[in-house]
C-alpha cells in the first residue's frame, strides 16, 4: 500500500509507503530512464515517507517503483 503525492506535483513529490525490511525505489520517466534510485536500508514495521526532489526534471509522466520483501508497488505522478 502505498501513495505518490501531490499528484500532479511541481518541485517536490513524497512517497508514502507501508512495510518494513529493505526496500528499494526507482524512479523512471515515460522512455524508462532512471531519474532516482534509493535505497532503503532497515525499515522499521509501519509507514514511511520519502521526500523525492523533482525541480529539475521535465514536464511530464513519472513512475515510482518500491520493491520490498519480493513485493513490487508502481505508483505514477505528473510532473508540470
Amino acid at each position: 500500500n502505498g501513495k505518490a503525492f501531490p499528484n500532479p506535483a511541481t518541485d517536490v513529490v513524497t512517497v508514502s509507503i507501508e512495510g518494513e525490511g529493505v526496500a528499494s525505489l526507482v524512479v523512471t520517466d515515460v522512455a524508462g530512464k532512471i531519474m532516482q534510485t534509493t535505497s532503503l536500508n532497515s525499515l522499521a514495521a509501519g509507514s514511511h515517507e520519502l521526500s523525492i526532489n523533482a525541480e529539475s526534471w521535465a514536464a511530464g509522466i513519472y513512475t515510482v517503483s518500491i520493491e520490498s520483501n519480493g513485493t513490487t508497488l508502481t505508483k505514477k505522478f505528473v510532473k508540470r
